[in-house]
């Protein structure tokens, strides 16, 4: 899963990916290459949460999804997920029925790294 957008630095919060949709993510750490203006964040669809869109996670990294395919893969369900003009993968045990959901990217699972173009 890569999320991809514009790299801007927000004060205290530190550096903050901003995607198409204007969602903006939380980065733990800046990549060790020379900053651009263009930033891509990987994450692993394990390391994703899920949660219906009436529902209030505590987390940070919370961004509004929709859910445009899910698979019933017997001890778990995957699903794609589109934020903003990314599509994301998430497994997990949850069953979520509508559409709209809340997507979590934990700060301390998202990989940072510098987009060349």
């Amino acid at each position: 899963n890569i999320l991809s957008g514009e790299a801007v630095q927000n004060g205290s919060a530190g550096l903050m990916l901003v995607l198409s949709d204007r969602q903006k993510l939380r980065i733990a750490t800046e990549p060790r290459a020379a900053a651009r203006n263009r930033l891509q964040v990987a994450i692993r669809p394990e390391h994703i949460a899920l949660y219906a869109a009436t529902e209030q996670p505590g987390g940070e990294n919370i961004l509004r999804g929709r859910i445009v395919q899910r698979d019933f893969l017997g001890a778990h369900i995957e699903y794609i997920v589109e934020v903003g003009d990314a599509q994301l993968r998430v497994m997990g045990t949850k069953q979520i029925s509508g559409p709209e959901v809340l997507v979590e990217l934990p700060v301390q699972r998202c990989m940072p790294f510098w987009q060349d173009k």
